[in-house]
């Protein structure tokens, strides 16, 4: 028989060697896995740096990203889109320390900063809105960048050939900021009776509207913005859920070319945890904004669940982060299964025309219409597709995905206050018009014979 004292002493063993192999671990991870000086930042669970050489992997990061993509060019004009929060921040703080050590042989281009006020979808900054963006955009400007200035309700404005964005060296203070309280009331209607999610997702694609087509205005060649991995893989997994699946590719690769002007992200090799820990050993100040999602609890919404299931993944798995982002690239849609017509919202290939009649999307109008007609019938399925919504409901949606048609399928009449279908809802009252008026007009041929 085994004695209770060789057990002991066999475990002790393994613990003695146990603890020290632990403290060994303990030693390394106070050193720089590079310079082997006192460590200051651990990024992952063995990736230990000191200051130093913290900042110059994030250097290297940012310009290898931006330099294997060979999409920039030297002295191309580049729209930086910053809302003056971490991200944005980081963004311009990189660009500024890239630009301003850069060589002869490496990428120079021509910076200035785009910054959108969203104070329009948060009422609790209304009171004091002009204050709060005279002091972000006084903070972008200490960066040495040019600033332009626009707020999100000015995507009204892109067709009427108005003014839509404005240079900040123009505003010497808080009152000198442009308002326009009519577009404002038409982005609210359109957004009214909209779930979070579906306002989320809307105002996500308007403002990469409005950001492309200020730098399209303005000349520049390509956008920036300041999505991590983090928030990539936070839109792989939004974009399935919101019914996007075809938009999984353009959403997450560095280069998205469905807009006039190529948007780029070149932060999309960071984590979350990296920004932080940049920002605050470079003692950047920024500012948070509160939004749709501040103060809500955690199954408000897909985005805020999702939000908060990539983060926990960061925290226990930081690996997967770039796992579940990278698969993006990959998922890519058959041509022939998607038309050359685009949505007149994200400015993707349509996926809801022409479908196949076994298709997901089909399926699920079909069981959509079934749950609210109660045919139980199924050899009338073709005829519950043909009449799947009433006719004008139909007929806008032809301009949308299905991902954009999704908040407005069941409210029509919210197509009418919508800034970008304003004018396709006129042009289709119009031609209506003339369909029931057709007998009474006289064509050219009548008048010939």
């Amino acid at each position: 028989m085994c004695s209770v004292e060789e057990d002991i002493e066999d475990i002790s063993k393994y613990s003695g060697n146990l603890r020290s192999k632990t403290l060994k671990e303990y030693r390394n991870l106070h050193k720089c896995k590079k310079c082997d000086l006192k460590s200051l930042v651990l990024l992952q669970k063995k990736d230990p740096f000191c200051k130093k050489c913290f900042f110059e992997y994030c250097s290297h990061k940012f310009r290898s990203t931006i330099g294997k993509s060979k999409k920039i060019k030297h002295a191309d004009k580049v729209l930086l889109a910053c809302s003056g929060g971490r991200k944005s921040v980081a963004l311009l703080h990189m660009t500024k320390e890239t630009l301003a050590f850069a060589t002869a042989k490496q990428i120079s281009f021509i910076p200035e900063i785009l910054f959108i006020d969203e104070s329009v979808a948060s009422p609790c900054i209304e009171e004091n809105r002009n204050h709060t963006i005279h002091n972000i955009v006084k903070e972008l400007k200490s960066h040495g960048f040019p600033v332009l200035y626009s707020s999100l309700e000015m995507v009204c404005k892109i067709s009427d050939n108005q003014d839509f964005f404005w240079n900040c060296e123009n505003f010497s203070s808080a009152e000198d900021f442009p308002a326009c309280c009519d577009s404002q009331n038409c982005l609210k209607e359109s957004m009214a009776g909209m779930s979070l999610s579906a306002k989320l997702d809307y105002m996500k694609h308007l403002r990469l509207l409005l950001t492309t087509e200020i730098a399209s205005q303005a000349g520049f060649n390509h956008v920036f913005v300041g999505d991590t991995s983090c928030s990539l893989a936070e839109n792989l997994l939004n974009n399935i859920n919101l019914g996007r699946g075809s938009q999984i590719s353009a959403d997450t690769s560095f280069c998205d070319k469905r807009y006039k002007i190529t948007v780029c992200r070149p932060l999309r090799e960071f984590l979350n945890k990296e920004i932080a820990f940049y920002l605050h050993l470079n003692n950047c100040s920024y500012t948070v904004l509160p939004d749709l999602l501040t103060k809500t609890e955690a199954k408000s919404s897909i985005q805020r669940l999702t939000e908060n299931f990539i983060t926990n993944l960061q925290e226990d798995f930081p690996a997967t982060v770039f796992t579940i982002f990278r698969t993006g690239g990959k998922l890519l849609k058959q041509d022939r299964v998607l038309i050359t017509e685009t949505c007149l919202l994200c400015k993707s290939k349509l996926d809801n025309i022409e479908l196949d009649a076994c298709s997901a999307l089909e399926a699920l109008k079909l069981s959509e219409q079934l749950s609210k007609n109660s045919i139980p019938v199924v050899a009338e399925s073709e005829y519950i597709l043909s009449k799947s919504n009433d006719g004008e409901n139909l007929e806008i949606s032809r301009f949308l995905c299905h991902g954009c048609s999704i908040p407005f399928r069941n409210n029509k009449k919210r197509f009418q206050f919508h800034p970008i279908l304003k004018s396709v809802h006129i042009r289709m009252k119009r031609d209506e018009m003339k369909e029931e008026i057709k007998d009474f007009l006289i064509n050219d041929d009548d008048e010939a014979s």
